[in-house]
């Protein structure tokens, strides 16, 4: 099964039975925790690559803990806890939402997130913790997308 494996240096590929566990086809070092994408919480400690099975794609996350992401957007800052496994797409989802600056709805369709201070949008499928690195927090804006002339 292929497994793509993130962490706080990048992702790659690897090849796997769905037997072994993930601890060993990740590599991933005592006290470092596997999630699975966009997981909330880590997976079992003894996890065999079989728990990914059912998912479209086999992508885990293998970091220390959650990341605290702060978004700010028109002067105001917010907070939430994510797994480092969580995808762009779900923090721009919760900052647009009614958790987040509850931006009406059609009126956050151009907006895209960006690390603080940073003129690049997020590409949507990077994990936090992959942006965090080996820290526990993210910083980031929020705010509109390039607009072209027509």
């Amino acid at each position: 099964m292929r497994i793509y494996v993130h962490d706080s240096e990048g992702n790659r590929v690897v090849e796997a039975d769905e037997a072994a566990t993930l601890a060993d086809v990740t590599g991933a070092d005592a006290g470092a925790k596997i999630w699975a994408e966009d997981a909330a919480e880590p997976l079992a400690a003894d996890a065999t690559v079989g728990v990914l099975a059912d998912r479209d794609v086999a992508a885990v996350h293998v970091g220390k803990g959650h990341i605290t992401v702060s978004a700010t957007y028109a002067g105001a800052t917010k907070s939430e806890t994510f797994g480092p496994g969580t995808k762009i797409d779900k923090v721009l989802d919760w900052a647009t939402g009614k958790d987040g600056f509850n931006v009406p709805e059609g009126d956050g369709d151009d907006l895209v997130l960006r690390l603080k201070g940073s003129t690049d949008p997020l590409d949507p499928d990077t994990h936090v913790g992959t942006l965090a690195g080996k820290g526990e927090t993210l910083a980031l804006d929020l705010l509109p997308g390039d607009k072209f002339a027509g």
